[in-house]
């Protein structure tokens, strides 16, 4: 298992080996259904518009992946199944 904060700062990279951003938030639920509450990762944001989000201010650059689409922590890198979107 790993920790979000051996996470946080790494750099996401996607299908093609472009760099998507830094990790800079992770959105997390709990299902409360389950016996111990621990919480899952949903989302991870990358770039530096995660604070901006959550503070409900317009971000600037900012490109949401789903935990689901993350293939691999290799090389100190998160690599997803993404495209890099279009600027």
């Amino acid at each position: 298992m790993t920790k979000l904060t051996e996470l946080l700062g790494r750099e996401v990279m996607d299908h093609d080996a472009q760099s998507l951003g830094r990790a800079r938030e992770f959105r997390c639920y709990v299902e409360s259904t389950r016996a111990i509450h621990e919480p899952e990762v949903s989302q991870l944001l990358c770039g530096g518009g995660g604070l901006r989000m959550r503070l409900g201010l317009h971000p600037r650059k900012v490109i949401t992946v789903e935990w689901s689409d993350v293939d691999a922590l290799k090389r100190g890198r998160l690599w997803t199944k993404v495209v890099k979107p279009e600027q």
